[in-house]
């Protein structure tokens, strides 16, 4: 397949190459700072360990929903199995004597913290989303400042 591509596209494209490469070379230098030092060095293993870090931002809302849906039947299910399990009289005759109860009660207990341990994942992968997201804007915010300084510096000349 051949891809063409417009001259708006083209100017996109070298601005996305031009973003990439600011990203690159700022994660580089977090990782590499050395104070009183004007020169930043970047080789090819720093390009690959990076290249491994950066990845596309989709949209998570649906994924995150399921999940979040998957979280809250799971820990519902459990406790349920749970308290079902304690409706009988007496618990230790339950684990001795009837090994049905017994079962239930342990498996809504797992199904319980796998609940709990999902949603605190989801949490955290929330939370390393909305700082990459804080850490793009910044970048961003940045590159628009030196435009604009760009431009103020054009118009003066």
């Amino acid at each position: 397949m051949k891809t063409v591509y417009t001259e708006s596209a083209q100017r996109e494209l070298e601005h996305f190459v031009l973003r990439q490469k600011k990203m690159l070379e700022d994660l580089v230098s977090e990782q590499k700072r050395v104070f009183g030092d004007d020169v930043l060095e970047i080789t090819a293993s720093d390009i690959r360990d990076i290249a491994r870090q950066i990845r596309p931002v989709r949209s998570l809302a649906r994924s995150y929903f399921a999940s979040e849906l998957l979280t809250r039947v799971y820990i519902i299910l459990g406790i349920a199995m749970m308290g079902g399990a304690f409706i009988y009289p007496d618990i230790k005759e339950m684990l001795a004597r009837n090994q049905t109860q017994a079962f239930m009660f342990l498996v809504g207990a797992a199904m319980t913290v796998v609940g709990v341990m999902f949603g605190y994942w989801l949490r955290l992968r929330k939370r390393r989303f909305e700082f990459m997201a804080q850490k793009l804007y910044s970048l961003k915010a940045r590159e628009l400042a030196e435009a604009r300084q760009a431009r103020a510096d054009e118009s003066d000349t």
